[in-house]
């Protein structure tokens, strides 16, 4: 029913992620209208927004969403998937290199002073540029390595960055709703206004 008549093959729908057909602008203020026009409260939208967001720093890739809901639920806060997909935005096709990156460089780090030697894979551009179209048969062969210190980094940049995101999300997005609700008002007043005088 909600399936596209033609569906669109690899390069169109690699296209569609690295650059949405409306555009970026019109993407975000797309799902800035969603976001707004949710019932929930700014505290719980923001918590459900930073939790996907922090979680994009994580390599639990296809459990980012389920990730930020569980953030919301553990805080005893409503779950809100829109609000949680949204926030997974962070991590994308132009973002998730640095992100990813700074997670693998943070837990090969820390597990260095446990004495493991996961993490011990230098990733720098020439390495990756080195591999090539062999580049995903490189990551399978070294995916305990690889892994593991990104797991370990970003589940801990994800608990740091957290309150950033909570904050910054939280703020914007009581201001959203405070513009909504004053926009509506004055809609309100001036629709009577009209029926006033017209009577």
């Amino acid at each position: 029913m909600f399936r596209r008549r033609t569906p669109l093959t690899f390069l169109q729908s690699l296209r569609q992620i690295l650059w949405p057909r409306m555009g970026w602008w019109r993407f975000i203020k797309y799902y800035r209208l969603r976001i707004v026009r949710l019932s929930s409260s700014a505290e719980s939208i923001a918590i459900n927004l930073a939790g996907g967001s922090a979680m994009s720093f994580t390599p639990f890739f296809g459990i980012h969403i389920f990730g930020g809901m569980g953030m919301a639920w553990i805080l005893g806060h409503r779950i809100n998937l829109i609000a949680s997909t949204v926030g997974t935005f962070v991590g994308n096709p132009w973002t998730f290199p640095f992100l990813l990156f700074a997670s693998y460089s943070l837990g090969g780090w820390i597990l260095s002073f446990f004495g493991s030697n996961e993490g011990e894979i230098d990733l720098n551009p020439d390495v990756v540029e080195q591999h090539g179209e062999n580049l995903l048969s490189f990551l399978s062969d070294n995916f305990a390595d690889i892994f593991i210190p990104t797991a370990v980094g970003g589940t801990l940049l994800a608990i740091v960055s957290f309150p950033i995101y909570y904050f910054l999300y939280f703020y914007l997005v009581r201001g959203a709703q405070r513009a909504r609700k004053l926009r509506m008002r004055q809609k309100q007043k001036k629709l009577f206004n009209k029926k006033s005088h017209g009577e």
